[in-house]
């Protein structure tokens, strides 16, 4: 009760001497964490959560929340355990193959990441996370095709996703299919007007048509929203020249 009435020290204080009376209450210690995770005291959420799973190691969210915390505070090794630890509990919660997936993902784990991604889509074919990250890590190992198909399942469960659509455009460019990219980089920004990464590679595909004042319009636009973009102020030099404006190039 004190804690839905914002009072979140009042409720710590009170699991506290809970605890004083009863030190095996796990509940009061997983609590507890989970009130001081919501100040963003990640770090000192931590013990709390370690002597809930010691009085109860078959509490799943326990170990769903210490995970978050984990990668909060960028132990990612940590975060990545806790999380399988939720996958042997409750081993049909998509999430936790999802966010195991990511965490390889920035460890460069790229196969094991693939794998954890996969297992996602398996358990819940209706997630357009896991396709949009499993088409970008195909599409690192070069298995173009696979990574647009994973994109275009994306696009068809949630069409509202810009990162989709932008690197949608960026397999199409690969594949030298400079139209069908140029269309999935407007995609893009139709969605999220303040990509300034989306306008530049826009502005490169326009450059690759030779469709000129198209680039320099979408090179400009990038700066206008990124001024330190060292693409955009590239393709807009190459751009300018090649439209003869050597003295704005």
């Amino acid at each position: 009760a004190f804690a839905g009435q914002g009072k979140t020290d009042i409720a710590i204080q009170s699991y506290s001497n809970a605890i004083v009376f009863d030190p095996n209450l796990a509940d009061a210690y997983a609590n507890i964490a989970v009130l001081l995770h919501s100040q963003d005291k990640f770090e000192a959420s931590i013990p709390y959560y370690r002597r809930a799973l010691q009085l109860n190691p078959d509490r799943a969210e326990t170990y769903y929340n210490l995970g978050i915390g984990m990668s909060r505070i960028g132990r990612l090794d940590q975060a990545l355990a806790c999380y399988q630890q939720v996958i042997r509990l409750q081993p049909d919660r998509e999430i936790s193959y999802y966010i195991c997936g990511t965490i390889l993902h920035q460890l460069s784990k790229l196969p094991e990441a693939i794998s954890y991604y996969r297992q996602a889509i398996a358990l819940k074919p209706d997630y357009a996370e896991p396709y949009c990250n499993l088409g970008i890590l195909l599409a690192r190992q070069g298995n173009l095709t696979e990574a647009i198909a994973c994109y275009h399942k994306a696009i068809a469960i949630n069409p509202k996703i810009a990162e989709v659509y932008a690197n949608l455009g960026a397999a199409y460019m690969a594949q030298g299919k400079v139209t069908a990219a140029i269309d999935s980089y407007q995609q893009a920004i139709a969605i999220k007007p303040d990509d300034a990464i989306a306008y530049s590679n826009l502005g490169n595909a326009y450059l690759e048509q030779a469709m000129l004042p198209e680039a320099i319009a979408s090179c400009r636009q990038a700066i206008l929203v990124k001024p330190d973009h060292a693409d955009a102020h590239l393709n807009l030099g190459l751009a300018l020249l090649l439209s003869g404006d050597l003295r704005s190039g």
